[in-house]
């Protein structure tokens, strides 16, 4: 029953619409004319109907019958209406349309070279891409990177320790102890995370990842709510300025392991998270700049 209810709705709806349609027809009176150099055709519309009439549709034929150009919207109401034309009660409206494409021996002018479509009921908006799909697949994604660094941590520890083991001087602890011969600070913070200075935990933990993730974060949140890739430029350079570092520091850590002759797995650790963290940074950049 509810089966036969539905259908029957349905067919009453599409009935209603087509009958709304053709009842117009008798409501309104059209003419068309074509300008002199055949570059634009311009359609007028009045109406003696006591109800507002809505064009959805114009064609441009040519005598025997073929489509040339189908109109089916205007920009004028809009970016979602689905009609051509709004003629208010016993009102009147034109439309006008480029026709510079068109073969210009084709284009008449008379009544029967152009269709009009009619409805009393307003068309439904036209559906329009949600421009806001693309945000919803956040181009900062790439910063889940960071859930997994313990990862690498315990890959790194699990080398350094086999190669400590060959040695007999197993390491008890990731972080260096000292880096007396070459982290000397100086005053200028910026300069010694960037030249490797500073002890590889300290510059991978507090820097890389703490630090980092906070900007990063920051700034993308920025890029989204504004739309501006102005905020890309913090991004990117903090990024490039503490993995840099934390690559130089690296090489620090990996000079004075092998001096002490111990094991420096977790240094080709920290340099494996660095180039995917640039990776995808390189690879995201460029996909904001392709949207």
């Amino acid at each position: 029953m509810k089966v036969f209810l539905a259908t029957l709705l349905f067919l009453i709806n599409i009935i209603g619409n087509v009958f709304a349609e053709d009842s117009c027809r008798d409501f309104y009176d059209f003419s068309w004319s074509v300008n002199s150099s055949k570059t634009k055709a311009t359609f007028e519309v009045k109406s003696t109907s006591p109800k507002p009439i809505y064009i959805t549709q114009i064609l441009i034929q040519t005598k025997s019958g073929g489509v040339m150009k189908k109109i089916t919207r205007n920009s004028k109401y809009g970016t979602r209406a689905n009609f051509v034309m709004y003629i208010s009660a016993y009102g009147k409206s034109d439309y006008t349309t480029s026709v510079s494409s068109l073969n210009p021996d084709l284009i008449g002018g008379g009544k029967s070279e152009a269709t009009l479509y009619c409805s009393f009921i307003k068309p439904k908006p036209r559906e329009v891409q949600n421009l806001n799909i693309k945000k919803e697949k956040s181009w900062f994604k790439w910063q889940y990177i960071f859930l997994i660094p313990l990862a690498f941590v315990f890959f790194g520890w699990v080398i350094e320790q086999f190669e400590g083991s060959k040695t007999n001087k197993k390491s008890k602890r990731l972080r260096p102890k000292q880096y007396s011969d070459y982290t000397t600070n100086t005053e200028n913070f910026i300069e010694d995370v960037w030249e490797g200075r500073k002890p590889l935990g300290e510059c991978f933990w507090l820097y890389f990842i703490l630090a980092n993730f906070i900007i990063s974060f920051g700034s993308a949140f920025l890029l989204e709510y504004f739309d501006s890739k102005f905020f890309l430029i913090p991004l990117i350079a903090s990024n490039v300025w503490v993995g840099v570092g934390t690559w130089n520091s690296s090489d620090n850590y990996q000079k004075e392991k092998i001096k002490q002759k111990q094991g420096y797995g977790w240094a080709y650790t920290a340099k494996v998270f660095i180039v995917l963290n640039f990776l995808a940074l390189a690879g995201n950049v460029i996909d904001i700049f392709n949207t």
